[in-house]
């Protein structure tokens, strides 16, 4: 997680802030308000007890010097805002970037306001002074990005490989939909504000002294006064009687709402009315073009230019309760604070953030105007499989962006409409997520047997796999290019009049996906209920008869077939975890379990990455289920035996293991009368058998149907069954999967201790020789991964707003891709990342944004982070530094060349 330094803090609450927002909703006159308590209380609460009262009170006093006042007052003016502008951002030309040196600061400021704010509040006051013209303030506002973070000016390609569609939509297309929509009747109860993630230094929120409903009709009214008063340069008399009804609950009519949508000055727009000011005029066009980010934009700076132009104190007032309201619910929609997966799917679901359904064009511009050339994109397989198949929504939509991007290099006339992806400069294509679930298998009464773990899960997903399978391969995705866009396509005159070429072209839909993921919270679903539906779907084309003669018909019909590829593994893995062994044990079951070889992807991995003793002094106090410690303990028992030459203490500590892991078992899996007899080999094995689906392994159906492709990917051998070697392990396996007592002593929750010099207090203890046993493991992981050919997906910003890494060069892609040689170096005396001399590889590492709009970055972004960061502490040679960069680039876009699948084609 990323923190803030106290100096940006001052200036943040002055925008963002629970408290004075209640302080601006309550008190009557300004000057009623002589103490600074809303405003100190704000940074408090920001991290609570971290910084010392006097410092937090110079800090006050430095940003409230900016306006030239002593004392916090109500009517505060925003100069503080100048600073930060001159500090984080810069003109260049017709552009506004952020700084590359303060890149990381930077990005810690607009996760918690919004960087339109800082912009907005500069470009009124130049404005206003008569620096800037509405025609300079209009080419700004062309070439703005959502972030206002560099595009490539460098004109290089840039590839994404790992980007969630559903973290990618900005939130200014949320913020119109809220003011726009109705409100929605849970926004007003406890129990919705209770659903969202916790951001503490909302107290008044958190108390529910304010619900969402209130906040998001007070900004719909503030919008009105605004708007009407832009427009006619009259206040309305009734401000403070509307606010107080707002915030006691009670909603006024939608006629006075509504003005807020600026869908009402669109229509008086239509209906001739002389929009005299030009800042609405040019919203409302932009509006009508779908363009909510460039809407958003200048609506920050109306709203400055306003508020530095009006004396009068309700105007001013309003602005200020919109601004903090806006940054408040913005705080829902992008993470700023808290780690984990768990709180970022709290982020990541809100419903604030998927309030506007018509998102796709939305998301495409975020990404195409950001810069990026290729996209691999994640969609779910309901966007595939619903019959609104809302991947063909995303294709459209990066159509027509890639097409905005390329049509001055488009000569064929149709092509200007009906873009030919296969030769576009910015390709896409896309990435079938399955989601890790909790476990929903109803129990049974039965106290000695229950059904097998995820049942209701794995049957599903069998199910899910097959529509994804039959549509791989149906026939009727093989489409000819006018009657798809006949079909999908908004202006069906446009169609019509290219028909007579559109009707010789064909497009594959099967062609777009290309990958195959899991993702979601790793700690509710482990690996191993994928395990058979990966292998299924990606079984060998080639033995797929029932679809052979499909392509035998197409190749003589005159089409240009393109030969279906295996598909390829991009896997989220090793991102969050309970305790570091259980990831890296997740890593490997993901690589192993699933067959991963060469070319395939481990999405974060950052198990096997991090330093093991600063994750332990970082994470505290571990808690882990009983089954999850002897898993561990088991795994890592067996993963010792192959560093045993390189770690001094690995004998010893496996004899720790040894009698740990047989306590466990004894405790879990045995009762009175069980024999003890068995070894941890055995234990192992019983892990190994988890790759395959318990419910057709125990099945005692003998109408199944043995020609099943599914079935015998999910089934074992049965001639190692019957093996004596493998008895036990079976017993194992199956009291791990059905055996009521098992799963319920095996749920126990335990607490492992760091603790180098154990007083015999406690059986469950970790120490610095643990840790270092650990880091030989993860070395040697790292190095079969290399021989593999396996790829990691990094995505750094994500990682530190995520996980336990409070800096970009604490991020392990500096460990499994170093930068200096002499850092693996087997000969050097103290290489940096190959402590026990296990390594022989740079680990294959590609660069992407995960979810860019809930962590606030672009992809770009994430390489001048990584740039900036490695200077000095990674290598101090800015040429290496930037080679490295380079050639991290390029493996990105080889990548996606060798996964994309050409989808469009013409008559032979």
């Amino acid at each position: 997680m990323l923190k803030n330094n106290l100096k940006d803090i001052s200036n943040i609450v002055l925008l963002r802030s629970d408290k004075i927002l209640y302080d601006l909703l309550n008190i009557d006159s300004y000057e009623k308000l002589d103490k600074n308590l809303s405003y100190e209380h704000g940074m408090r609460d920001f991290y609570s007890n971290s910084f010392r009262k006097g410092a937090i009170e110079n800090s006050m006093n430095h940003t409230l010097s900016h306006s030239d006042s002593k004392f916090f007052t109500l009517d505060y003016e925003f100069d503080f805002l100048d600073e930060l502008f001159d500090n984080y951002l810069k003109f260049d030309g017709n552009h506004i970037y952020a700084k590359s040196e303060l890149l990381d600061k930077y990005s810690s400021v607009i996760s918690k306001i919004h960087p339109f704010n800082i912009i907005g509040h500069k470009l009124a006051k130049l404005y206003n002074q008569n620096h800037f013209s509405f025609t300079n303030i209009k080419e700004f506002t062309k070439y703005i990005t959502p972030l206002a973070l560099s595009v490539n000016r460098d004109y290089k390609e840039y590839a994404e490989n790992h980007l969630h569609l559903g973290g990618a939509n900005d939130v200014a297309l949320n913020f119109m939909a809220l003011l726009s929509l109705p409100t929605n009747n849970k926004f007003y109860n406890m129990k919705y504000t209770n659903e969202l993630p916790r951001i503490n230094e909302f107290s008044y929120i958190n108390n529910g002294n304010l619900s969402f409903g209130n906040l998001i009709d007070i900004s719909k009214y503030c919008v009105s006064v605004i708007n009407d008063f832009v427009l006619k340069k009259g206040v309305r008399t009734d401000i403070k009687r509307d606010l107080d009804n707002l915030f006691k609950y009670e909603k006024l009519s939608m006629i006075d709402i509504d003005f807020a949508s600026f869908t009402m000055i669109e229509k008086l727009s239509d209906n001739r009315m002389n929009l005299k000011d030009e800042f609405l005029k040019e919203i409302i066009t932009y509006k009508k073009d779908g363009y909510t980010t460039k809407q958003w934009f200048l609506y920050n700076i109306l709203l400055f230019k306003t508020h530095e132009t009006c004396r009068n104190r309700d105007i001013r007032k309003v602005i200020k309760i919109f601004l903090h309201i806006i940054n408040i619910l913005r705080s829902y929609m992008v993470m700023s604070q808290n780690i984990g997966l768990s709180h970022f799917s709290e982020f990541f679901g809100s419903s604030l953030r998927k309030q506007e359904k018509n998102r796709h064009n939305n998301i495409a511009s975020n990404i195409i105007s950001n810069g990026t050339s290729k996209v691999e994109a994640k969609i779910s397989p309901d966007a595939l499989l619903r019959n609104d198949k809302e991947f063909i929504s995303y294709k459209l939509a990066f159509d027509k962006e890639i097409i905005k991007k390329e049509s001055t290099f488009i000569n064929k006339t149709h092509e200007k409409y009906f873009l030919n992806t296969n030769h576009s400069k910015r390709n896409y294509h896309f990435c079938v997520h399955f989601v890790r679930k909790k476990d929903e298998t109803k129990k049974s009464n039965d106290t000695n047997y229950c059904l097998a773990r995820f049942n209701k899960l794995r049957t599903d997903l069998k199910k899910e796999a097959r529509n994804i399978n039959n549509f791989l391969y149906q026939e009727s995705h093989i489409i000819n290019k006018f009657d798809f866009y006949s079909k999908f396509y908004s202006n069906i005159t446009r169609v019509l009049e290219h028909k007579k070429d559109l009707e010789n072209d064909y497009i594959d839909l099967t062609k777009l996906i290309t990958t195959i993921d899991v993702a979601g919270d790793e700690n509710r679903t482990p690996p191993e209920v994928f395990a058979p539906i990966i292998k299924y779907l990606r079984r060998d084309v080639k033995k797929l008869d029932d679809f052979k003669s499909d392509y035998l018909k197409y190749q003589k019909d005159g089409h240009d077939f393109v030969e279906n590829y295996k598909l390829r593994l991009s896997v989220h893995a090793g991102e969050d975890f309970n305790h570091i062994v259980t990831g890296m044990r997740k890593v490997h079951e993901t690589v192993k379990f699933y067959g991963m070889s060469d070319k395939d992807r481990l999405g974060h991995a950052l198990a096997i990455g991090l330093n093991p003793k600063e994750w332990c002094e970082l994470n505290g106090d571990i808690f882990v289920t009983k089954q999850e410690h002897l898993d561990n303990l088991v795994w890592l028992y067996h993963q010792s035996i192959e560093v045993l030459a390189y770690y001094k203490n690995t004998d010893k500590l496996r004899d720790k293991y040894a009698r740990v892991i047989k306590e466990l078992y004894k405790d879990i899996y045995l009762s009175k009368n069980d024999d003890l007899s068995c070894e941890i080999e055995d234990m192992y094995k019983a892990w190994k058998l988890r790759e395959f689906c318990p419910i057709v392994m125990f099945s005692e159906d003998e109408m199944l149907n043995k020609a099943d492709e599914y079935l015998k990917i999910a089934d074992f051998d049965n001639e190692k069954l019957c093996k004596e070697e493998y008895k036990k392990a079976i017993d194992i396996y199956k009291k791990y999967h059905t055996c009521a007592s098992v799963r319920k002593k095996g749920d126990e929750v335990i607490k492992i201790e760091y603790e180098n010099i154990n007083r015999n207090l406690y059986k469950y203890f970790i120490t610095d020789e643990d840790l270092e046993l650990i880091e030989a493991v993860q070395d040697r992981l790292i190095q079969k991964f290399c021989e593999k050919g396996i790829i990691i997906e990094t995505n750094p910003s994500s990682n530190v707003y995520i996980a336990h890494i409070h800096a970009f060069d604490k991020h392990p892609i500096f460990r499994w891709n170093p930068i200096e040689c002499d850092d693996l170096d087997l000969n050097a005396d103290n290489p940096k990342f190959n402590k026990y001399k296990i390594r022989t590889s740079r680990m294959k590492v590609c660069v992407n944004t995960d979810d860019p709009a809930i962590m606030p970055t672009t992809l770009r972004n994430e390489f001048d982070l990584l740039e900036r960061t490695a200077f000095g502490i990674h290598s101090k040679s800015k040429e290496k530094i930037e080679n490295w960069c380079e050639n991290i680039r390029k493996l990105g876009i080889e990548i996606f060349d060798c996964d994309h699948q050409k989808s469009e084609f013409r008559r032979v």
